[in-house]
C-alpha cells in the first residue's frame, strides 16, 4: 500500500486489527455458510435470488467505494490536501464503508447470523478507527 505525505494518522492498530479480524469473518463466514450451517436457518425466510440480488449490489457497492477511494487518495490530484470530492464528497471514509458493504453483502447471501454478528463488530471497529483518525 502506499504512503501520502500530509495523511492524518492512522489508528496505531489499525493494520494488525484488519490482518484478524478480515481473515476471521472469511473463515467464519465460508465454514458457517457452507460447512456447518449452525446459524443459517434463517436462510429459507427469503428466496435465494432475492438475497444473492441484494448480496450482490452490497459487494459491487463495497468494491466500488474501496477501489475509487483508494484510487483518488493516491492520485495525483489527491495529494493536494483534504480530498472532499468524488466518494469523499459522499462519505468521510469510503475504504472503511466499502470494507464494511463487502461482508455484510456476503452474510446477506447466505443469510449467515455468525457472519452477520462479526459485520456488527467491523463496523463498531471501523467507527473507533474513523474516531481515532478524524
Amino acid at each position: 500500500m502506499g504512503h501520502r505525505e500530509g495523511l492524518a494518522d492512522e489508528h496505531p492498530s489499525c493494520d494488525r486489527i484488519q490482518n484478524i479480524a478480515i481473515p476471521l469473518f472469511l473463515l467464519v463466514w465460508g465454514v458457517d455458510s457452507f460447512l456447518l450451517k449452525w446459524t443459517t436457518i434463517l436462510s429459507t425466510s427469503l428466496p435465494f435470488p432475492l438475497r444473492l440480488f441484494v448480496g450482490l449490489l452490497l459487494v459491487v457497492f463495497g468494491v466500488y467505494m474501496t477501489w475509487v477511494s483508494h484510487e483518488t487518495v493516491f492520485s495525483d490530484e489527491g495529494s493536494q490536501g483534504l480530498i472532499d470530492w468524488g466518494v469523499y464528497g459522499l462519505c468521510r471514509h469510503p475504504m472503511y464503508l466499502g470494507v464494511v458493504s463487502l461482508f455484510l453483502g456476503m452474510s446477506f447471501v447466505t443469510f449467515s447470523l455468525a457472519a452477520f454478528l462479526i459485520s456488527v463488530a467491523l463496523f463498531i471497529m471501523y467507527d473507533r478507527f474513523t474516531a481515532y483518525e478524524e
